[in-house]
């Protein structure tokens, strides 16, 4: 199997020295409510230019288009899913985020999660990190979801944690600012146990609530009703974890 560049989950924003790139298209852009205007697909082959146009302007050395080709051929060992904004009549427009995890074992690694900057501040992380959990929670056998996230990045923890992810150790050194000879600074490992049991399933179903997802967003048994304590990180709003600084090219260098 060949290796996979890891980058942490953390919505991305434009990193310094980014490669300017084309933005979404106006309608992309508009946001005709938190709820419903946006809709979580399957990753597919014409996503990609899109995809890659939104790393270059988070992640200091972008994926190329075979190692993403790559990744798509592993369907049995993969799981993307990409945000689209949509328009009245419920088609996808443009993406304005993706998001994906590996599966080694009984573990699920997420890789990416990306928000392009100009659609920040509209939980279209969050949407995809339930969407992701979601996913995982339908896989046989899958009981545990690990990432890495930057230890500064307070505002990405948040949101990890409103999911059950929970602090385990560090990394020395993972991550590389800018580029050759950038600062290097230490990844928190964090991991969310599990998955498959009512109390997650619940908790997916509070911050499904939390979002304005209706419809069984957690993938529970039928009676199965959400009741956890867990709020949106930051109060209203926060869910996505848009806060400045929360995000970070992410993958180790």
């Amino acid at each position: 199997m060949n290796a996979v560049r890891r980058r942490a989950a953390a919505p991305a924003v434009s990193a310094a020295g980014g490669t300017p790139a084309a933005t979404p298209s106006a309608a992309a852009r508009a946001a005709p409510s938190e709820a419903d205007g946006v809709v979580i697909v399957p990753m597919r082959r014409k996503h990609l230019r899109e995809i890659r146009r939104i790393d270059k302007l988070v992640y200091p050395r972008p994926w190329s288009m075979a190692l993403y080709l790559d990744e798509l051929q592993r369907s049995g060992e993969r799981v993307y899913r990409v945000a689209c904004q949509t328009v009245p009549n419920g088609r996808g427009v443009g993406v304005i985020g993706y998001g994906g995890f590996m599966i080694v074992a009984d573990e699920g690694h997420i890789t990416s999660v990306a928000v392009h900057p100009e659609c920040q501040g509209r939980r279209v992380g969050a949407r995809l990190m339930l969407e992701l959990h979601r996913e995982a929670r339908r896989i046989d056998g899958l009981e545990a979801l690990t990432l890495e996230v930057r230890a500064s990045n307070a505002a990405a923890q948040r949101l990890y944690r409103w999911f059950g992810y929970a602090p385990v150790g560090s990394r020395k050194n993972y991550y590389r600012s800018g580029g050759p000879g950038g600062k290097r600074e230490d990844a928190l490992v964090m991991w969310c146990h599990d998955i498959n049991g009512p109390s997650h399933g619940e908790r997916l179903d509070s911050i499904a609530t939390a979002l304005g997802i209706t419809g069984g967003a957690s993938g529970t048994a039928p009676g199965v009703t959400g009741g956890t304590s867990d709020t949106a990180p930051g109060g209203t709003g926060g869910a996505s974890g848009t806060a400045p600084g929360i995000s970070e090219a992410g993958q180790a260098q």
